[in-house]
């Protein structure tokens, strides 16, 4: 959110080439480093479900439900 208030009072438009390279290079530089695009992959990610944990809770509720009624 600081950044996006630093641009906005910094957001006129430029008057030049040199005044728009100037606001490119703040813009930039207020940026942490490790924020660079990420690089996609065309590959779906695929979760592991901890199955054992999974039937756990579901017995969990059961009893639960049991004990309720």
């Amino acid at each position: 959110m600081y950044i996006e208030y630093l641009m906005m009072v910094h957001a006129r438009s430029p008057q030049s080439d040199k005044e728009q390279k100037a606001q490119r290079k703040f813009a930039e530089e207020l940026k942490p480093k490790d924020f660079k695009k990420p690089k996609k992959s065309n590959k779906a990610k695929v979760y592991k479900w901890d199955t054992a944990l999974l039937e756990r809770l579901k017995a969990r509720q059961q009893q639960d439900r049991q004990r309720d009624a």
